[in-house]
């Protein structure tokens, strides 16, 4: 679904991403964890068309993006869910969703998202702004899979929240993925969560890929020491 190779990404100057090669299988969902500043957001925000590549290439779905901007990777099957959220706070939860449809599609809010997500569908008439952080943060799901993507692509989504429902949210992305055939690529500090969540877990320093494992078989500790200030 999703293939890097020597995939570099630069601020001026400053190397972030180095030469990273990078498979997602469809359906799986990989986690990239690392400490404030080892490159996560960068990546993420690249792989979605808002930072270019240095060098190397991006294919998705058996098709090079390294050209293609952000608006039409979205059209061509990426959702994204940026760090901090980021609703749209004066307009309602059901008016936020809908933004997520693409163009040209029936505005209907597909029902399963709201029995992902059945706080939304009791608050679908509030201010987004009004929302906890944890039920923004669901609202941001359910707008980003709105749009049906075949790659979901989340930055540090637990950022904030309360640990009951980062579980949840972990809970509920898997059930996903099972029914819908999603394929996730997640960053994230807290290890918790990915060990809830992901399929394989990838450890990132100064922008480099320098030890992966299956979540299966994960030693929880020699990881977490990776993720130690």
């Amino acid at each position: 679904m999703l293939t890097l190779s020597d995939y570099s990404v630069a601020y001026g100057q400053s190397q972030v991403i180095n030469g990273m090669s990078l498979s997602l299988q469809p359906g799986e969902i990989v986690a990239v964890v690392g400490r404030n500043g080892m490159g996560k957001t960068t990546l993420m925000k690249s792989l979605i068309g808002m930072i270019p590549a240095s060098r190397g290439d991006l294919q998705f779905d058996g098709q090079s993006l390294v050209a293609v901007p952000g608006y039409e990777r979205v059209q061509r099957g990426m959702g994204f869910v940026p760090q901090g959220r980021m609703v749209f706070s004066s307009m309602t939860v059901e008016e936020n969703i809908k933004t997520g449809i693409h163009s040209g599609k029936s505005l209907t809010i597909p029902e399963y998202l709201y029995e992902y997500f059945p706080v939304l569908r009791e608050f679908r008439k509030r201010m987004a702004g009004n929302l906890s952080g944890g039920q923004q943060q669901q609202l941001v799901l359910a707008r980003a899979l709105a749009g049906k993507p075949k790659l979901l692509l989340l930055d540090e989504p637990t950022e904030g929240i309360q640990p009951s429902i980062i579980k949840e949210i972990a809970k509920i992305l898997r059930q996903i993925r099972d029914a819908e055939g999603l394929t996730i690529l997640v960053s994230e500090q807290v290890l918790s969560f990915v060990m809830d969540v992901a399929d394989r877990i990838i450890v990132i320093e100064k922008g480099n890929i320098v030890h992966q494992e299956d979540r299966l078989s994960a030693d929880v500790k020699k990881i977490a020491s990776y993720l130690a200030v």
